[in-house]
């Protein structure tokens, strides 16, 4: 009995699995705000101007995202424009030199995405590869070597 279940359990986790990377190619809101990186590493970041360990995060990452300049990995970190408007995001950006993509989106995108990938909290990360394969959720705290390791697969 345990055998079938286990079997059971498993076809169903290759399926999801196989669903969920269907569900990614298709999702025209996920698509529109990463087809213009395509082809590179990419790290997701979904943070908020409010969220204290977004900032923590992102001011960590400075120096990674400097020394990884000019390779084929991109850091994009997206904002719902709602809760975090555009010209105070911009300022605080600046003013701490933040650096990557800063992609502001609408609140329902916004709300979509997070249905979509299971979040309710910020900051939630992600990882894609060159291929754009989604390959799992993050934190924080990627060396520079493991995204050189990802850029070179």
């Amino acid at each position: 009995m345990r055998f079938h279940l286990l079997q059971f359990y498993r076809q169903c986790v290759r399926e999801q699995a196989v669903e969920e990377e269907k569900s990614l190619e298709n999702d025209s809101v996920f698509q529109r705000i990463i087809r213009p990186y395509a082809g590179n590493v990419l790290y997701i970041d979904f943070w908020g101007l409010g969220c204290g360990p977004c900032h923590a995060g992102m001011l960590q990452q400075r120096e990674i995202v400097e020394a990884l300049k000019g390779k084929p990995v991109k850091f994009l970190y997206i904002c719902n424009e709602a809760a975090s408007p555009r010209e105070s995001v911009e300022a605080w950006l600046k003013e701490n030199q933040i650096q990557g993509e800063h992609i502001f989106i609408h609140p329902e995108d916004w709300a979509y995405l997070q249905v979509h990938f299971q979040f309710s909290g910020i900051p939630f990360t992600l990882i894609m590869n060159k291929k754009g394969k989604l390959l799992k959720l993050s934190s924080y705290d990627l060396t520079v070597e493991e995204f050189e390791q990802l850029a070179n697969e």
